[in-house]
């Protein structure tokens, strides 16, 4: 019986150490996520809502921008009693940079805009004014470690263009804060300004992570965790508001990741942690339990070729998102 019982740990561990998480250097594009019976309903590539707030709109003024960076994500796998972990962190990549990428897109965004036809207009009288202005503010640097969109303890930062006095959070746009309660929040000092002024606003959230899933699609031998690089804009959370006399959303149904290489994979995980892993297997494994393997890897990215292609990938959810907006006029 004891034999037996060793044995069988012994294979277990075998088994589970070849279901290991991996990574690869290649930039892995983020699926399509279907939904419905079997999973046979592919997503719009852009969902819209409050459709009528979008019509005859032809001058806007952007009362809130912020893009949201992943820096730590967390990936899965499991096959029957083998599970698997692959923790990434997103390395070399400081909040200076992020700003930089966050000012860039922002003056993209509102040149885009400009180029489908619409009339910008000096977003000062919204952002100063008395109404708006005192609207519920965060600090220019908002990090979100609750976990969640990301996995397990995943991290977002969130940021404004340097150029506005503070970060304005509409309602829906960012995970985990409904960005003031009541007339405390944004929205109802845009729809204020809307009605003195004439001029619908707009507000822009882009979500963008650093790693994907690159398991190949379709039958395979095994799901153990593998992840590969790619700047890619989240469906759902990245979106477009227009604050109207209706409101109005249009948002990505579909991740964009741009083909842009940006960093170096490397596998960060300690002896002590894979020896950590081992006893805990097989002391969960006499138990009659499961076997784990977990490892941490390292993209240890380039910042001037990260900045690269969170742009590429941020054009591109542009013409998806703007393009939709102009349609529905």
């Amino acid at each position: 019986m004891i034999r037996q019982s060793i044995a069988a740990v012994a294979a277990l561990l075998l088994l589970s150490a070849c279901g290991a998480p991996s990574a690869t250097d290649g930039v892995a594009r983020a699926r399509v996520r279907n939904s419905g019976p079997f999973g046979l309903i592919a997503p719009d590539a852009v969902k819209t809502s409050g459709t009528s707030a979008f019509k005859g709109l032809d001058q806007v003024t952007i009362g809130s921008f912020i893009v949201g960076f992943g820096t730590y994500d967390t990936l899965t796998g499991k096959d029957g009693k083998f599970g698997s972990a692959a923790r990434n962190t997103l390395v070399g990549i400081d909040d200076a940079t992020l700003r930089r990428i966050t000012d860039d897109a922002y003056a993209r965004f509102g040149q885009a805009l400009r180029q489908a036809g619409y009339t910008v207009i000096d977003p000062a009288p919204l952002l100063t004014g008395a109404r708006f202005a005192g609207t519920k503010s965060y600090p220019n640097l908002y990090v979100d470690s609750s976990g969640g969109l990301f996995g397990d303890k995943s991290t977002v930062r969130y940021i404004a263009p340097s150029s506005v006095p503070a970060m304005k959070i509409f309602a829906g746009d960012v995970a985990g804060t409904m960005g003031g309660f009541g007339s405390d929040n944004p929205i109802y000092g845009a729809s204020d300004y809307v009605q003195s002024s004439g001029t619908k606003v707009v507000h822009a959230v882009y979500l963008l992570n650093f790693v994907n899933d690159a398991r190949a699609s379709g039958l395979r031998l095994t799901n153990a965790a593998k992840v590969g690089q790619g700047l890619t804009v989240a469906a759902d959370a990245t979106k477009i508001g227009v604050v109207s006399n209706s409101n109005g959303t249009v948002s990505l149904g579909h991740p964009i990741t741009s083909d842009k290489e940006f960093a170096t994979v490397t596998d960060a995980t300690t002896s002590g942690n894979l020896a950590g892993q081992a006893a805990g297997n097989l002391v969960t494994s006499l138990l009659g339990g499961g076997a784990v393997q977990s490892r941490n890897f390292d993209f240890v990215a380039r910042p001037a070729d990260y900045a690269a292609a969170a742009i590429d990938a941020m054009d591109q959810a542009n013409a998806a998102l703007i393009g939709t907006m102009t349609r529905m006029k």
